[in-house]
């Protein structure tokens, strides 16, 4: 049997201009990269997490839409929403797309059986 490479979209967001996304990115591609996963880099930069409009956070999910990945990737889930509707909200799309959530910093990895127990 002939696995398939897992694609991963990888989301990155700082909320002001002086801020960097240099730690998240550094941390999460060594995460990709040690899974051996395809990725797509995604960063909002200055932008607050309590908007739902975001220029990347908009594309990343389109993306998702389409069926582009298999995994989203974040740092940690503050990153991605920042209301627990919201992150329910995505978490449900998510899954009923078929994609995998992974949060670095607070290990959870829906791609195995413990992280979807604990997402849920």
């Amino acid at each position: 049997m002939i696995m398939k490479e897992k694609r991963a979209a990888i989301y990155v967001r700082v909320s002001t201009s002086e801020q960097d996304t240099g730690l998240q990115e550094t941390e999460l591609l060594q995460y990709v990269g040690s899974r051996g996963w395809e990725y797509v880099l995604y960063r909002d930069k200055a932008q607050s997490g309590a908007k739902n409009d975001r220029p990347a956070l908009n594309q990343m999910l389109s993306d998702v839409r389409r069926r582009k990945f298999d995994v989203l990737v974040v740092w940690k889930l503050d990153r991605l929403a920042r209301s627990l509707k919201q992150l329910l909200t995505l978490g449900e799309e998510c899954k009923f797309l078929g994609v995998d959530l992974v949060s670095l910093r607070q290990n959870i990895d829906t791609t195995l059986p413990a992280g979807r127990l604990t997402f849920s």
